[in-house]
């Protein structure tokens, strides 16, 4: 039998190409130079990629943990962890989420209502003095002490969030600390956090991997170990 040519007209889709889908080609037409193909493909890939995103299920908040140099799944690492609202990740910013510092509550305080030296939480009906309140902190936790505490902060921004890790290069504690002394506002750290490799765990595959029967916090321990 005799080998199959590639068409000579380049115009015509080449023989080792795998040819579109019957819909796409209803909608595009054939008989496309290399060039023309590779640049539709890319087309193709980013639509995909769009309505992948546009389909996700949108979280209320982000978690971000930033961890300083020298992270490991084998020994504590430190981290600054914070709470905020979502959007940045979509390009539309984000505000600090400050969380209620009762042990028995946690949930997040309505937006604009830290300003003050004294904070009322609706959710468990008490008043704060400004300083008690947690909108975020540094800590040094192995692991399992990251996923416990991870499930911790999901649980109080009632599943409604996603998590990013993020990794950087500088002493995310040092700029802290620098920071808290020079009253930079957030200059320092983000200084930090620009150098730096980072991943999301969206909240659209937390819900299907524990739709699926996955437990939340062995979820987010691969998360972390990943």
């Amino acid at each position: 039998m005799a080998k199959k040519e590639a068409y000579k007209d380049d115009r015509v889709e080449v023989a080792d190409r795998k040819p579109y889908a019957g819909d796409v080609e209803l909608l595009i037409g054939k008989g496309f130079s290399p060039d023309e193909r590779q640049l539709i493909d890319h087309k193709l890939e980013a639509y995909q990629e769009e309505r992948e995103r546009s389909a996700r299920i949108k979280a209320r908040y982000l978690i971000d943990v930033v961890f300083g140099m020298g992270y490991s799944t084998q020994r504590p690492s430190g981290g600054m962890i914070m709470y905020l609202e979502n959007g940045a990740l979509d390009g539309d910013g984000q505000g600090s989420v400050y969380l209620c510092p009762n042990g028995d509550c946690g949930r997040p305080f309505p937006a604009g209502a830290v300003g003050g030296e004294k904070v009322y939480c609706p959710s468990c009906d008490r008043m704060w003095e400004r300083r008690e309140i947690d909108g975020g902190r540094f800590v040094k936790l192995g692991v399992q002490g990251w996923a416990d505490a991870l499930l911790r902060v999901m649980q109080q921004l009632t599943l409604n969030a996603d998590i990013r890790l993020v990794y950087c290069m500088e002493d995310i504690r040092r700029s802290t600390l620098l920071e808290q002394e020079s009253s930079k506002q957030g200059e320092l750290i983000g200084d930090a956090r620009r150098d730096r490799v980072a991943r999301v765990y969206w909240l659209h595959d937390i819900v299907k991997d524990t739709t699926h029967g996955a437990d939340l916090r062995s979820r987010i321990l691969a998360f972390l170990k990943a």
